[in-house]
């Protein structure tokens, strides 16, 4: 799945062009696998608390992908887990509040997710309610400026 995500990561790269934030990336982090079960969270963040090349703890994220490996039979409002988008972060670096809800994403079997690293797109991962002991599962890889593990 990987060798596939790089190619559309090509692609949308050479389709947008030098002014688009796509145009910075030159290599991929090592993929990541995550299982959640019943409870499990993940607080409000920033893949990379940067923009622009500024910011308090930047790296070199550009581009975040989340691939979902869940049971084919996840519903998002019955079982949560959802990956929740918010508007980004204001100019002071302070995050808003629940009006800044953009969307609520279902971790749906075979989708893929991708988004800005920085603070133009803090997320969380919402709590699991799935209660029959299947989890949600995921792979994650961050593009970055730098090529570390897969150049793209």
């Amino acid at each position: 799945v990987s060798s596939r995500v790089d190619t559309l990561i090509a692609q949308l790269r050479a389709a947008g062009g030098c002014a688009s934030p796509l145009a910075l990336v030159r290599g991929r982090e090592r993929v990541m696998v995550a299982a959640y079960g019943f409870g499990d969270a993940f607080a409000r963040h920033s893949d990379n608390h940067c923009i622009g090349g500024r910011g308090p703890h930047c790296n070199p994220r550009v581009l975040s992908a989340v691939y979902y490996m869940s049971p084919d039979d996840w519903d998002g409002a019955a079982h949560g887990g959802c990956l929740r988008l918010y508007r980004p972060i204001d100019d002071d670096g302070r995050d808003g509040d629940e009006d800044d809800v953009l969307v609520d994403v279902a971790p749906v079997a075979d989708r893929l997710v991708l988004f800005l690293s920085d603070l133009r797109c803090p997320h969380e991962v919402l709590a699991i309610q799935r209660s029959d002991g299947q989890e949600r599962y995921s792979a994650i890889t961050w593009y970055c400026e730098e090529p570390s593990a897969a150049p793209v």
